[in-house]
């Protein structure tokens, strides 16, 4: 791909919001936040992340806010969907990574998934956001595997292939 080193960022930034999805947020030392460092702080209290906020996502957002080690960690729901954005405290925005269905990859990449995996139907996916570039992290399965690929405006790529446990 064009934008190899992005799309490698992407996927390194994809399996730290996998952890903290699944087990909360991170602690600087790999331990896990202690409780009164979790407790939900409000996006009014970071003016500067607010108004950067207020660009990428609707101002109407809740969200909930939690401060990590040089940064500020977002979770929050766009058109029924969970998104995790990183923020700066300065303001500038990390990454955000939305959960979407299928109808949110925009037509120019799911004809080009279609048209090179015919065999194979939607999983799951996800929309990474740095700021500058949107990209796509996609699965597909069918009933042999399971395909990972990774998809910006410019070109598809297959990241990784999981047999299916057959039994």
């Amino acid at each position: 791909m064009k934008n190899k080193p992005f799309m490698l960022a992407v996927l390194l930034v994809l399996l730290l919001i996998s952890s903290l999805v699944f087990a909360g947020p991170i602690g600087a030392n790999g331990d896990f936040l202690r409780k009164n460092d979790t407790l939900p702080l409000s996006l009014a209290d970071f003016p500067k992340v607010e108004k950067s906020f207020a660009k990428h996502f609707s101002p109407n957002l809740k969200p909930t806010c939690f401060r990590l080690p040089q940064s500020l960690w977002f979770q929050f729901q766009t058109q029924g969907n969970n998104t995790h954005a990183s923020f700066s405290e300065s303001g500038r925005m990390n990454y955000a990574i939305t959960y979407i269905d299928k109808e949110r990859i925009p037509e120019y990449v799911w004809k080009k998934i279609s048209r090179n995996y015919p065999s194979f139907k939607f999983f799951l996916a996800k929309e990474v956001n740095d700021g500058n570039a949107v990209s796509y992290l996609v699965i597909l399965q069918n009933e042999r595997q399971y395909l990972v690929l990774a998809a910006d405006h410019y070109e598809l790529e297959e990241l990784r292939s999981v047999s299916r446990d057959t039994r």
